[in-house]
């Protein structure tokens, strides 16, 4: 096969030769220049983003208006798996940080492929549940860094009020 941006990214990596053709089929390449939005929340647009090269940021925006990071993708990541596989609108942003090459595919373009091949779906499925896993672990080490942090805390401020 052809170095493509679906023979090069994780997500597709399960797949067989054939079936990561079939999903090159679909895939409408992009390109970003930095500072330019790949997608914003409510965008009319139901899409998963596979970035190629560069990088991408991925935020929401608060009440007040400030920027709150999720994450920052680089080659391999993807977005919008939430929107692509429900058809709901995202309600968060992505801008490029610099030059970026993505692989776009459309939520009726990924469906069709799945009901005819649920085999490629079941492989794109582990995939992101393996981000999932990921993203569950990591808040978890936040979360228990910050207890502990917390209960460090507490600990001291008790022996100084007992002496």
């Amino acid at each position: 096969m052809v170095d493509s941006c679906v023979s090069r990214v994780p997500i597709f990596a399960d797949l067989s030769v054939q079936d990561q053709q079939r999903v090159e089929e679909l895939a409408r390449p992009t390109y970003l220049r930095a500072g330019e939005s790949a997608y914003g929340a409510h965008d009319d647009l139901s899409q998963l983003m596979v970035l190629h090269t560069g990088r991408l940021k991925v935020f929401r925006l608060s009440a007040d208006g400030s920027e709150q990071l999720i994450r920052v993708l680089g080659p391999g990541d993807f977005t919008g798996e939430t929107s692509v596989f429900t058809g709901q609108r995202s309600d968060d942003y992505a801008t490029a940080l610099g030059e970026c090459q993505l692989c776009v595919f459309r939520h009726d373009d990924l469906e069709g492929l799945i009901r005819t091949h649920p085999e490629i779906g079941l492989k794109l499925l582990a995939r992101v549940s393996a981000r999932l896993s990921d993203t569950e672990y990591r808040l978890n080490s936040v979360s228990y860094t910050h207890l502990r942090a917390h209960e460090t805390d507490s600990y001291l401020v008790c022996r100084l009020l007992l002496e």
